[in-house]
């Protein structure tokens, strides 16, 4: 999935719990990462409103997640050497 807007990690045990939720809001989709999904909704602001306050009226839901990250901007990790991408900074 290119098109996403938040990434989530879930707690262990707790994945396939998390990603039924989510459905529920908007787009879901499995990462090659252990645990995480991304996903994309509508308009971010609202999703996590609305996801707040159903994990206020239900514990439960509190358990699923590790972090829950709106995301405004991305870019591609690239092989500098095979681009012939011109190294001007330095390594921190």
């Amino acid at each position: 999935m290119e098109d996403w807007n938040v990434v989530v990690s879930t707690r262990d045990g707790a994945f396939n719990d998390a990603a039924k939720l989510l459905r529920s809001f908007g787009r879901v989709h499995r990462t090659g990462l252990y645990n995480v999904l991304v996903m994309k909704v509508d308009k971010v602001a609202e999703f996590l409103d609305a996801l707040r306050e159903r994990a206020q009226n239900d514990a439960e839901i509190q358990s699923y997640f590790g972090r829950i990250v709106p995301v405004t901007a991305t870019f591609a990790f690239r092989n500098v050497q095979n681009n012939n991408f011109p190294i001007q900074g330095r390594l921190w």
